[in-house]
């Protein structure tokens, strides 16, 4: 009879490993979504196509330098009141800034560009 070692089988480790690691801005619970000195606070769970939207820009390659200037549109991410992150349009481009980390810039899509300052301004607009 053959002894079993105490590893899980290759099919169980392979599935643990494809598991998908959670970031802590993908754990939002609402959003203040600011434009044009309109500000309104919307939970995820009516936020529309927004978290995906977010979800895709967030994933979008870094470019080297952020975008300078003022926000046109800003999204601040939040969970039970804590900031988990800022997205902000400023000059066509997007940029990301986690709480306590340099701002980054995103690399530039125009479709998804369009889709989240729809919804973004959407919401802004209920």
């Amino acid at each position: 009879m053959e002894a079993r070692g105490r590893q899980a089988p290759a099919g169980l480790a392979a599935q643990r490993s494809a598991v998908p690691t959670v970031t802590p801005w993908e754990r939002w619970s609402e959003v203040r979504v600011e434009s044009d000195g309109a500000s309104v606070v919307v939970p995820r769970a009516l936020a529309g196509a927004l978290p995906d939207l977010v979800a895709r820009w967030l994933r979008q390659e870094a470019v080297p330098a952020a975008p300078a200037g003022t926000a046109q549109l800003r999204l601040e991410l939040g969970r039970d009141g804590e900031p988990l992150g800022v997205l902000e349009s400023a000059g066509g481009q997007w940029r990301w800034q986690p709480p306590g980390q340099a701002r980054r810039g995103l690399r530039a899509n125009p479709e998804l560009d369009a889709q989240l300052r729809q919804e973004a301004l959407r919401l802004l607009r209920r």
